[in-house]
């Protein structure tokens, strides 16, 4: 089992929604689902399968290529040297530079969880 990218939800402090960084926008629409935005095209996402998936991105390095969630949430990796990773909604995504990949999409992770989630399934 990979070593986890960082600690699991439930040891550490929720960050707040509404969630921005360079043109994403995730917001609380109900207990169980947030929209994600990028300029004017938008989706609402199951919040426990956004985690789950950011945690699952993370735990493997972002080295999985292209992913969507229920509800279009996407992710893309180019894989190309230093390409910006990109995160959306479907085709239109925002970039983020592998550098600073790591805390997005812990702060992303920590904002979007549904109460009472954990990583933790034992």
């Amino acid at each position: 089992v990979p070593e986890a990218p960082f600690p699991p939800f439930e040891d550490a402090e929720r960050h707040p929604l509404p969630f921005e960084s360079d043109g994403l926008r995730v917001e609380g629409v109900s207990p169980s689902t947030v929209r994600v935005s990028v300029g004017e095209e938008h989706a609402d996402v199951p919040r426990y399968w956004m985690a789950r998936m950011l945690y699952r991105l993370a735990l493997h390095g972002f080295r999985l290529g292209h992913l969507e969630t229920y509800g279009g949430f996407s992710y893309e990796d180019h894989g190309e040297g230093e390409a910006p990773i990109e995160f959306g909604v479907r085709e239109t995504r925002v970039p983020v530079t592998r550098a600073e990949v790591g805390a997005f999409v812990e702060r992303l992770y920590r904002a979007v969880a549904p109460d009472g989630y954990v990583e933790r399934l034992t």
